[in-house]
């Protein structure tokens, strides 16, 4: 496997550059700090926030003090644009520390500010920025959504004729546009706009701009594998980029050349280009540092040489932990596997390939399967020879102790008895300390059960999306199993984010529902519609749910309900706020419980069961907790001649769980 270079650094680097007119000079902190001396207060946000945007890429750290400071005096001076610039200065600088939810968090009170103040163009800036960090965090259909606004402003201004204003931010949304069709597969899309994108810089004769996109398309045709339009795409943009001095262009460019001369196989040219490359390791963000140490690692490996291959893993892995970046977590996993059989340590490359396989998003293929099955062969037998020996060291052992027993009896006997003092001294002592222990155990408890029953939950789920996955292969549908694998992907990746919280946003787990019953749909050939329905009073931005409290019953209601049906079917989830409770419905026009236990056999009826029983333990528990009543009941609907029509199910959580 080959790594994709994440393009978040080249794209949130010209962000602001459509929006503002501040030059990104080379400038010295101290002389900074000379400038500010001598400002009166009521100008200082308007020069701390240009400090901060010209210093954002070279010391993010220090971005963030001028931004915060700029707010301040801002705020204090009713600066309203000021406070816009200084919001979006945190939300870069974070960017360029790979603290992505602070740049969301940033990016919002940065949109509420531009429509605070009313500006198109800065409301468009802001979804913009929204739309490219959620690109970076795959959550796509979010960042589809703000790009695509960001997008609408822009044209409409343009249809007006204000075309100077804004052909240079066209050009850059349609640039970014295109990344997210690159990220979510669909290649052609991304092709077209990075043309669009490179047409438009080349009329403005932004040439930095110019060999940017020459960059982004030569990455489409590297992945669609036409490696010599890739390469003569890459040249392009590193002879301009050469000549406008363009150090961060120039690296990311370098960067990809390398890739492209290790999928090609062409190793003696890609080790050349690892010495271009790490002399511009300064420039790179935490993500692409990582993806650094991981190919290079991958190119020794492929050269047979492990030893140099190891530094650059073990540094790949620390480097993303430290970020959380799961699938270069994942990527690492795979190569210390790859590592460790090469020096046939077979017990640690079977180990790390079960971690591998662990994190993985994807089914296992057939050539995954091989090796595994390889690897473990070869622990086993490795395991079975040492255990030979073993057996044989103790037979020698157990002859020699043979003649040492009758001394070692009187040794024995006497330990014993003072084994037997000694502990009856620490029994009084630890029943004095378990007194102590017993409430703050008790306290404990019920929070333990509360996190224990969550992480079942996410196995539970899991499981059953594989088998639709499962289902699709095995009916010869790969187009479907391909689309299903994707929303699967998508949502694997929401699951993992929400799992380790407690509790998460009801618009978080409305989005997760949303996906979920989508790939129900395309599982079971849309036999059933859907409506989710929130009441217009309930801020779903500020209302707390626990994640997966809602799916065991969706799923019931698809699986149990609506599948049988066949066709007509309609499934309706509700959300309102009574008193200080959250009430959910979820309603099915399905065949009803009774039918749907004659269809189903004995082991259906564990599977149904498994989620509803975790759910009804947890809801419990919460409710223990907050001292109120959590709960959920199942209703039979039946028409007026008492037949059933469906199924009601309603679950009460109260808001201050």
């Amino acid at each position: 496997m080959y790594f994709l270079k994440p393009l978040f650094s080249i794209l949130i680097f010209l962000v602001p550059c459509f929006f503002t007119t501040i030059k990104a000079d080379v400038i010295n902190v101290d002389s900074l700090e000379n400038i500010l001396s001598t400002v009166e207060d009521s100008k200082k946000a308007s020069v701390l926030n240009k400090f901060s945007h010209r210093l954002w890429m070279v010391n993010a750290e220090k971005s963030i003090e001028y931004a915060q400071k700029a707010k301040e005096f801002s705020e204090k001076y009713n600066q309203p644009e000021e406070t816009y610039n200084a919001l979006c200065n945190l939300a870069m600088a974070y960017s360029k520390m790979d603290t992505l939810n602070l740049t969301i968090k940033y990016n919002k009170l940065a949109l509420n500010k531009a429509y605070e103040i009313g500006d198109s163009m800065l409301i468009a800036r802001a979804y913009f920025e929204l739309g490219t960090t959620y690109t970076e965090k795959g959550q796509y259909e979010q960042a589809l959504k703000y790009l695509l606004k960001a997008l609408q402003i822009v044209e409409k201004k343009y249809d007006n004729g204000d075309s100077l204003e804004i052909i240079r931010p066209l050009a850059f949304i349609t640039n970014n546009v295109g990344t997210l069709y690159k990220r979510i597969g669909n290649k052609e899309k991304a092709l077209y706009y990075y043309r669009l994108s490179l047409n438009i810089k080349s009329k403005l004769g932004d040439s930095a701009g110019v060999a940017n996109m020459l960059n982004n398309i030569g990455l489409i045709y590297a992945e669609n594998s036409d490696f010599n339009k890739a390469d003569d795409y890459y040249d392009k943009s590193i002879s301009i980029l050469s000549k406008l001095h363009d150090s961060t262009g120039l690296s990311e460019t370098l960067f990809n050349k390398w890739e492209l001369y290790i999928k090609r196989k062409h190793f003696k040219k890609a080790l050349t280009y690892y010495d271009s490359v790490k002399i511009f390791k300064p420039y790179f963000n935490g993500r692409t540092l990582t993806i650094m140490y991981a190919n290079s690692a991958d190119l020794f490996l492929m050269l047979n040489k492990p030893d140099k291959a190891y530094p650059a893993i073990k540094k790949a892995l620390e480097m993303a932990k430290e970020t959380k970046i799961l699938d270069m977590i994942t990527i690492s996993y795979r190569l210390l596997s790859e590592y460790y059989a090469q020096i046939s340590d077979y017990k640690k490359a079977y180990y790390y390939q079960q971690k591998y396989i662990q994190l993985n998003d994807s089914l296992i293929n057939s050539e995954v399967t091989s090796k595994l099955a390889e690897m473990q062969a070869r622990y086993e037998t490795e395991k079975k020879e040492k255990q030979i020996t073993i057996l044989k060291k103790n037979q020698q052992l157990k002859e020699a102790e043979l003649e040492k027993q009758k001394s070692i009896k009187f040794v024995f006997l006497a330990s014993f008895i003072l084994v037997i003092i000694i502990t009856v001294l620490l029994i009084g002592k630890i029943k004095a300390k378990q007194k102590h222990r017993q409430a703050e155990l008790e306290k404990r408890n019920l929070e333990n059960e509360q996190k224990l029953l969550r992480s079942q939950m996410n196995p539970h789920f899991i499981f059953n999306s594989l088998n639709s996955i499962q289902g699709f292969i095995s009916a010869n549908d790969s187009f479907k199993a391909m689309g299903f694998l994707s929303k699967f992907g998508h949502l694997i990746r929401r699951i993992l984010e929400n799992s380790r919280e407690n509790f998460i946003t009801l618009e978080n787990e409305i989005e997760t529902l949303r996906l979920y019953i989508e790939m129900e749909k395309l599982r079971f050939k849309d036999v059933f519609d859907y409506e989710i329905i929130v009441d217009d009073n309930l801020d779903t931005e500020n209302t707390f749910i626990p994640p997966l409290i809602i799916q065991p019953f969706v799923e019931n209601a698809i699986v149990h309900g609506l599948s049988p049906k066949g066709k007509n079917g309609k499934l309706t989830v509700s959300f309102r706020k009574k008193n200080n409770n959250l009430i959910i419905k979820v309603t099915d026009n399905g065949v009803g419980r009774e039918q749907s236990s004659l269809l189903k056999t004995d082991t259906e009826n564990k599977h149904k069961s498994l989620g509803v029983k975790l759910t009804r333990e947890r809801l419990t528990l919460m409710g223990k907790k907050a001292k109120a009543a959590v709960s959920f009941v199942i209703n039979d609907l039946k028409d007026g001649n008492n037949r059933p029509v469906g199924t009601e199910v309603v679950i009460t959580v109260p808001q201050n769980v």
